[in-house]
């Protein structure tokens, strides 16, 4: 289990052997989950920045607050204090290494991280990100912890017991450029924290984009002719059970422009699942779409897509694809798995929307709204029509736009 450097915080473990089984009901409803990121640093609307700003416009700093010691300023980047918690997540970007380009000399700055007001770690920035097979430095190891182009990022989830703070050495000017974000888990008032199992996770972590469940596999295979012009056909479950797996193959990957993915679980009046087909593996537009291998979705960046997230239901399931495709019938071979029996203890229904539009400079995007309901997120794709391959237009103006997946 993963110990705590904080000392004798009160935990429960979380059992979690065959984690992905059951994955909608790992988390506490009486815990609370916070992020913070260079985006958000204070989200109090009367704020300059109306509590969201990325440190460009000049008008508030990128961090919580800023404090100064005999060796030089910093930027707190979360305290979090009054409950016990562990950190979930600590992501940060470098312009260095993104395209090739030579690291900035102030980028691998002094970071450290303190719990219970002591100093627990203090190393350069780039040591808290070292990928497999680069030296890691426990705890910021494991397949969790890793260095890409531009981006950096560290899952070394540690536990601490009443005050946890995180600061690196940078004045406000460089810091503006920075983007970073800290996620965590803030346990209940009266010191219950639910530890997930590292190892355990980590097997998963290996085997991303492949079976990640322990019921055995033992796949229905279904074909589909789906007619074009918002033409559906469906393929009717009985529970109770769970999805396990759902993979989709085409014969044409343009057919995605036009696929549509509504799942309705237990008689529900309006689809829990309604979005493009191919977003269930995170399989983005043609021709910009390549292959992606991640926990619990993939794709061949061409025809095929696997969704291996949970979908439990009490009663019935009805997987319904749409084609909207004009004028032309598609073929769509399905492949799922099942686990049979009830769900147990709380749960809710795997549901996720899909909203698409133009940016514009001042107004927000709205995205998808769940209401009349508790749950959490988890996973958000964003998917940008612009490329990356030189051919943007004079005519458009970019900002800073970046994001990270968890």
């Amino acid at each position: 289990m993963i110990a705590s450097v904080a000392g004798s915080v009160t935990a429960q473990a979380l059992d979690t052997t065959g984690v992905t089984d059951t994955f909608s009901s790992l988390f506490n409803p009486r815990f609370k989950t916070f992020a913070r990121s260079s985006s958000d640093p204070n989200d109090t609307a009367t704020l300059p920045s109306y509590g969201n700003d990325d440190g460009f416009s000049g008008q508030n700093d990128v961090e919580a607050y800023r404090e100064t010691d005999a060796f030089g300023e910093y930027a707190v980047l979360t305290h979090q204090s009054g409950r016990p918690g562990y950190l979930s997540s600590f992501f940060r970007n470098f312009w260095g290494g993104l395209g090739g380009l030579v690291q900035l000399p102030w980028e691998n700055t002094r970071a450290q991280w303190f719990f219970e007001d002591q100093l627990w770690f203090d190393m350069p920035l780039m040591d808290y990100f070292r990928s497999p097979g680069m030296g890691q430095i426990p705890p910021f190891d494991g397949p969790f912890t890793e260095s890409r182009a531009g981006g950096h990022i560290t899952y070394a989830p540690m536990m601490w017991e009443n005050d946890f703070k995180l600061r690196v050495m940078d004045n406000w000017f460089f810091n503006a450029a920075r983007f970073h974000r800290v996620t965590g888990v803030l346990g209940t008032w009266d010191d219950l924290l639910e530890l997930p199992d590292r190892d355990a996770w980590e097997v998963v972590a290996n085997n991303a984009g492949s079976w990640p469940h322990q019921t055995t596999r033992v796949p229905h295979q279904v074909v589909l002719n789906v007619p074009g012009n918002g033409g559906a056909l469906n393929i009717p479950l009985s529970g109770p059970a769970t999805i396990l797996e759902f993979t989709a193959t085409v014969t044409d990957p343009a057919h995605w422009d036009g696929l549509v993915a509504r799942f309705t679980f237990d008689g529900a009046l309006f689809p829990q699942v309604d979005i493009p087909l191919r977003m269930l593996g995170g399989m983005v537009r043609q021709p910009f779409s390549a292959p992606v291998t991640t926990l619990l979705m993939n794709n061949n960046g061409n025809d095929r897509i696997t969704c291996y997230f949970p979908m439990h239901f009490a009663s019935t399931a009805v997987l319904e694809i749409v084609n909207d495709n004009p004028g032309k019938g598609a073929q769509v071979t399905i492949d799922y798995c099942l686990g049979t029996g009830t769900h147990p203890g709380d749960w809710g229904y795997f549901t996720t929307s899909y909203n698409e539009g133009i940016t514009q400079t001042g107004v927000p995007f709205p995205g998808p709204s769940i209401s009349d309901a508790q749950g959490m997120v988890r996973f958000m794709c964003l998917e940008s029509s612009i490329n990356n391959f030189g051919t943007i237009p004079g005519s458009v103006s970019l900002m800073h736009i970046e994001g990270d997946l968890c």
